[in-house]
């Protein structure tokens, strides 16, 4: 698998969604945060709706993927975004990681905690994967053809505003 990757987010400020979307796009944490429109307000503003507006604010595209698309190996490595939720609380217990990989054993996780990816088996990844609400959220980052840029209701945006300010 890839080495470690410079995702860290600081678990005082919840900020786990911007750290994960800042280091699949290269932009870092404090640029996404910039983008966010509004104050970021953990995890009540870290939703995939959150997600979709940050993009669109930087200028970037996004490939939405599924469970599927990243069991097949499908999803770009180091570029895509996920919503895993925990075993216990799925709901209460929700973080944004990075896919480091996929091997037939597993799938590979960059956890945000600057260390080595974490191995989850492939029926482990799944519970993980669709498991609280909102449930299967995984995106890929990028710019050109085939990353078209979000496009948000006029609710979603307000939802994003009221949940920011």
């Amino acid at each position: 698998m890839n080495p470690p990757l410079p995702y860290i987010y600081d678990e005082a400020t919840a900020n786990c969604g911007p750290a994960s979307l800042g280091a699949a796009s290269g932009l870092g944490t404090a640029a996404v945060i910039a983008s966010w429109g509004g104050t970021f307000r953990g995890d009540r503003s870290d939703s995939p709706l959150h997600h979709s507006r940050a993009i669109r604010n930087l200028g970037l595209g996004q490939k939405i993927v599924t469970c599927g698309d990243i069991l097949a190996g499908r999803a770009e490595p180091l570029r895509t975004v996920i919503l895993i939720h925990g075993f216990t609380s799925p709901t209460l217990n929700e973080h944004w990681v990075v896919l480091d990989g996929v091997t037939v054993d597993g799938v590979w996780l960059h956890m945000g905690d600057g260390g080595e990816p974490k191995h989850y088996s492939h029926s482990e990844f799944e519970k993980l994967y669709a498991a609280g609400v909102p449930t299967c959220c995984a995106y890929t980052v990028g710019q050109g053809e085939g990353f078209p840029p979000p496009v948000l209701t006029v609710w979603e945006l307000s939802w994003c505003w009221v949940t920011t300010l």
